[in-house]
């Protein structure tokens, strides 16, 4: 009971909400834009579903935030082996779900032809960095995730968590000099993209752990700005790359709108919302954003112009729901007890 009571339960709620977002966008936008990897539309959600991508900017967001909470022990070991075990185990189900549903519902699209080897790959989690394609698109933000745990472990490993705030000014200035001058690698290890999402989360949970200061309040306000900056160069890309209109002003608001809400959280200005009936929605997020994108796809695209639009689209949300909530149920909570008692162990021998 202790334990859920320092549990913020409204970031449960959050993280289900970016889900939901992503996985609208993704069905009812992303998918029949680009390159198409989708056949299924539907145009009554089509201008607010354009915006759900922001679900990903609220993500990185939420993992500053629990991530610099998690690593706050400062021991390597148990940062690595946390990780390793809210990672793994769901990845490796549902990325092997997603293959053999490709298997089941063939699909012509590139995007839907797997081989064995390409499978393995992904099965180690470092595909995006090796130039294997992933299995399912949605990975891309796993790998962006990836980097920001490195460079806490790396913190980590120096014993440099004391200093973190001065380490996350100088993130913050080396990614705002990287706007300037892409500097090749530089840019992609560094998180530089998504530097400002990541810094603001760590500093809420600093304001969350030890309250506002001066220096905080002027940290986040720097991460916001260039935050802001970022979204709206994104919306004019994907404008061009969807050919379709991505409005800055809305994506400025979103992202505005994130760091309002994440700073209430870190302030307790949402203790309303902190209800154990969101639990449940926050363990399924992770099964359920592994799980969406393709499986999503093949199903709209073998059964789009069979059922109604609203039906099938919140049906199948409703079931993807359902099967993440078994993935996490019946083997992600098993398989990480039975990983957390072996990984554990022998540090628990050597204290004894």
């Amino acid at each position: 009971m202790q334990q859920e009571e320092k549990r913020l339960l409204e970031i449960d709620l959050l993280r289900f909400t970016a889900a939901a977002m992503v996985l609208v966008f993704h069905w009812a936008f992303r998918g029949n834009a680009g390159d198409k990897p989708s056949t299924f539309s539907y145009p009554a959600i089509d201008a607010v579903a354009r915006y759900g991508y922001l679900g990903v900017e609220l993500f990185f967001v939420i993992s500053g935030f629990v991530i610099l909470m998690s690593a706050r022990s400062g021991v390597l070991r148990d940062f690595v082996v946390s990780r390793f075990i809210r990672l793994y185990p769901a990845f490796w189900v549902c990325c092997t779900l997603t293959l053999l549903v490709a298997w089941l519902i063939p699909d012509p699209h590139p995007a839907y032809q797997f081989t064995g080897a390409q499978y393995l790959v992904n099965m180690t989690m470092f595909s995006g960095f090796v130039g294997v394609p992933s299995i399912d698109g949605a990975y891309w933000s796993l790998f962006v995730e990836m980097r920001f745990y490195l460079m806490v472990a790396a913190v980590l490993a120096l014993g440099w968590m004391g200093r973190i705030e001065t380490l996350l000014w100088a993130w913050l200035i080396v990614a705002t000099l990287q706007r300037v001058v892409r500097t090749g690698p530089l840019w992609n290890w560094l998180n530089a993209e998504y530097a400002p999402l990541f810094i603001a989360g760590a500093v809420l949970f600093l304001i969350h752990d030890r309250g506002w200061t001066p220096k905080r309040l002027a940290l986040m306000l720097g991460a916001w700005a260039l935050a802001v900056h970022q979204s709206i160069t994104m919306a004019r890309s994907l404008t061009q790359t969807y050919s379709t209109e991505i409005s800055p002003v809305i994506a400025a608001i979103g992202v505005t709108t994130i760091f309002v809400v994440m700073a209430a959280v870190a302030s307790n200005r949402l203790r309303v919302l902190r209800w154990r009936g969101w639990l449940p929605l926050g363990v399924l997020t992770y099964p359920l954003y592994l799980l969406h994108q393709a499986i999503g796809y093949l199903v709209l695209n073998r059964l789009g112009d069979k059922l109604p639009t609203a039906l099938l689209f919140w049906g199948l949300a409703l079931l993807m729901v359902l099967a993440a909530w078994g993935v996490h149920r019946l083997i992600e909570k098993p398989m990480a007890s039975w990983l957390r008692s072996r990984l554990r162990r022998p540090r628990a021998a050597i204290a004894a």
